[in-house]
């Protein structure tokens, strides 16, 4: 061998164990010759060694890593730390109302929502939706009232709005959750960290919505010629088909306000006119069935408006009870079921509820419920238009409600002054406050012993007897000696 070459070479016992770190097969490269310099720090000569120690044989390498581990301490569970670092998720304060919200399924019969344990947000969801208008968003109602649930009710955005938009609806009808759904106020911090939840239960009340519709329709069709009192021979109006523009005193009350002069004027030729489209009705036209016409005043389209006699009637018949309509007798209640406003303790009448009857009494010639009636009239638009009108007219809604809640429920009386007045007016009354003498006297009872029904009265009484006197009864006394 030449002087002054160097020749690389593993050991035997190496060889045998070929690194199987190595991915290449090329054979290995000759190191250049070390120079002369200071030996490196001690750390990369270890972390060199180290890497040798591994490549050669894996059992040091543990002891390595350990070493390097104990020189260098980690810190604690970092898989921990990089979770707390992001929030926590809210945890409900009812974990049955959480675990009943997400089991909500619309096409779950009694015995499943008995089972998943949601009957009483179902329940409570039926009567929810007859208090609002018929396309009510839901989604939008439940999302926005708990993003602003904190908000003071002076910030509410819902003030600016000159019109209806979804802010106000979800400002109007999001209260209807808080006070009728169990839970759902005690568990807003909870659902505002789920809003898969949230998306849910809004999908959830507006396929519940159809089926309300539905069962209400049932029980308005049968009964609805009765309500408004209109003749029916020989039971011709019991086929649908016959009923609207087909017959002169059902289209008396679709009739649009503002055209009543012309329908009375022929009422023939207008509906007529009406069934070929000639006439076009909006969804903006009033019709007559919303109107007291013994209130109502030409030119003035809001007297009179909401407070029809048919339309009373027909809310007595959904919410109040079938014997409960005027003037018509109802057929059978079928279960048994109690009335709407005794079942879920309804105790006054909502904006929305006026609505919601006023959009289900339909007498149109339609065989079936649809959304839309003829090309320019629409349910759901005809809603909004009364909707955008209670918007704007705050001070009627009240009076509005005020007078539905005296026919319906009766009125507190010392909130009206006229039926105190007519309270005093009454025989009653006046019998008890002019002409009394006076209420009888209590007879007087002696203190000294309590007397029976059948002892004698303190007249015939015996005296009474000292201490050592023989009892009454006891014999006869003894003759004196």
């Amino acid at each position: 061998m030449p002087k002054g070459t160097t020749t690389f070479y593993q050991p035997a016992k190496k060889a045998s164990k070929p690194n199987t770190k190595e991915k290449s097969h090329s054979p290995p490269q000759p190191k250049p010759k070390p120079k002369k310099n200071p030996p490196p720090p001690e750390e990369e000569s270890e972390s060199s060694s180290e890497e040798e120690e591994e490549d050669a044989d894996p059992k040091p390498a543990k002891s390595a890593k350990r070493n390097r581990r104990s020189r260098s301490p980690a810190p604690t569970k970092p898989a921990k730390r990089a979770r707390n670092s992001s929030p926590r998720a809210v945890k409900p304060r009812s974990p049955a109302f959480a675990k009943a919200m997400r089991a909500l399924d619309p096409t779950a019969n009694e015995d499943s929502r008995i089972a998943l344990k949601f009957e009483k947000l179902y329940q409570a969801i039926w009567f929810i939706v007859r208090l609002g208008r018929l396309s009510t968003n839901y989604t939008n109602v439940i999302v926005s009232g708990v993003a602003n649930y904190d908000i003071p009710d002076e910030l509410q955005p819902a003030w600016d709005c000159d019109e209806y938009t979804l802010i106000v609806e979800a400002y109007d009808h999001f209260p209807l959750f808080l006070e009728h759904l169990p839970g759902f106020e005690l568990d807003i911090e909870w659902l505002a960290d789920n809003p898969d939840v949230m998306a849910q239960a809004g999908d959830f009340c507006e396929k519940v919505s159809i089926k309300v519709r539905s069962d209400d329709l049932a029980r308005l069709r049968p009964n609805i010629i009765k309500l408004a009192h209109i003749p029916n021979i020989d039971n011709v109006l019991d086929y649908k088909p016959n009923c609207g523009w087909e017959n002169l005193d059902t289209a008396k009350f679709l009739v649009p306000i503002l055209h009543l002069d012309q329908f009375e004027k022929d009422p023939a030729a207008y509906c007529r006119r009406a069934k070929t489209g000639q006439i076009h009705i909006h969804s903006g036209d009033w019709p007559v069935l919303l109107y007291n016409l013994d209130e109502h005043k030409p030119g003035i389209i809001k007297s009179g408006l909401l407070c029809s006699r048919i339309l009373e009637a027909a809310f007595r018949l959904l919410f109040i009870s079938k014997t409960f309509a005027e003037g018509a007798e109802m057929g059978s209640s079928g279960k048994g079921q109690p009335p709407i406003a005794k079942k879920y303790g309804m105790k006054e009448v909502t904006f929305g509820s006026i609505v919601y009857t006023a959009v289900r009494f339909c007498l149109t010639s339609q065989s079936e419920w649809k959304a839309k009636d003829g090309e320019h009239w629409s349910c759901h638009d005809f809603a909004a238009t009364l909707f955008d009108f209670g918007h704007s007219n705050a001070d009627f809604v009240d009076e509005l409600l005020a007078y539905w809640n005296r026919r319906m429920f009766g009125a507190a009386i010392e909130d009206d002054e006229e039926l105190k007045a007519e309270i005093r007016a009454t025989a009653f009354s006046i019998v008890m406050h002019t002409q009394c003498s006076g209420r009888r006297k209590r007879p007087t009872v002696p203190s000294s012993s309590a007397h029976t029904a059948s002892s004698p009265t303190q007249e015939d009484a015996p005296p009474e007897q000292e201490d050592g006197d023989q009892p009454e009864g006891a014999g006869e006394p003894e003759a004196d000696s």
